[in-house]
C-alpha cells in the first residue's frame, strides 16, 4: 500500500510532500477475529484471517460442545474471509438466546471466538 502527502496553497497546483509505501503483515497463523456485531440478533458475521491456502472449517458450537452449524468447510485462499450466521442450526431451526462458539480450525490449527445471541 502505497500513502502520498500533498499540499495545495490557495487554490494552486498540487506538490507532493512525501510518498511511503507500507508492506502489510501476513499473520503466522489462522486469526478469528471479533464477530460484528456481538452481542448480535438476528445476524452476526465472522471474520478471520487464514495465513496461506488450505482447508479450512468455520463451525459454530453451542456450551456444551455440541455442533450446532458449519459456516464454511473445504479449501480458502490466504487473507481475510468473512461468513455471515444467523443464529439458526444445520436445520434451520432458530436457536435460542445464549452463547455460542465460533471455531475455525485450519492445518490441525484452531482458532476460538465466543458469540452471544440475543432474541
Amino acid at each position: 500500500m502505497t500513502y502520498t502527502l500533498r499540499h495545495r496553497a490557495d487554490g494552486g497546483a498540487w506538490t507532493e510532500l512525501a510518498q511511503r509505501s507500507v508492506q502489510l503483515a501476513t499473520p503466522a497463523a489462522p486469526r478469528l477475529l471479533d464477530a460484528r456485531p456481538n452481542p448480535f440478533n438476528p445476524r452476526t458475521t465472522i471474520p478471520f484471517v487464514l495465513d496461506r491456502a488450505g482447508a479450512a472449517r468455520l463451525a459454530i458450537h453451542d456450551q456444551a460442545g455440541r455442533l450446532v452449524a458449519v459456516l464454511a468447510d473445504g479449501p480458502l485462499a490466504a487473507g481475510l474471509h468473512e461468513f455471515a450466521w444467523d443464529g439458526r442450526d444445520a436445520r434451520g431451526r432458530a436457536l435460542p438466546s445464549g452463547a455460542y462458539l465460533a471455531r475455525l480450525v485450519t492445518d490441525g490449527r484452531v482458532a476460538t471466538g465466543k458469540l452471544v445471541l440475543l432474541r
